[in-house]
């Protein structure tokens, strides 16, 4: 209820919670998120790594 009280753009209850419950596992500033969600789930993508180098058993 902290964080639905401090964004501007209407969420539901249940909705606000389950984006939370998924957004634990990445490193996403969630007031910016729930603000403009579109937005910033494009820019994490453009600030993302390239994957890691794949082990080989035969080098």
């Amino acid at each position: 209820m902290v964080l639905r009280g401090r964004i501007k753009r209407p969420w539901s209850f249940s909705g606000m919670a389950t984006m939370v419950r998924i957004m634990l596992m990445y490193y996403v500033y969630c007031y910016t998120f729930f603000e403009e969600p579109a937005k910033d789930w494009l820019r994490l993508l453009e600030n993302a790594e390239s994957p890691p180098e794949e082990p080989t058993l035969f080098a």
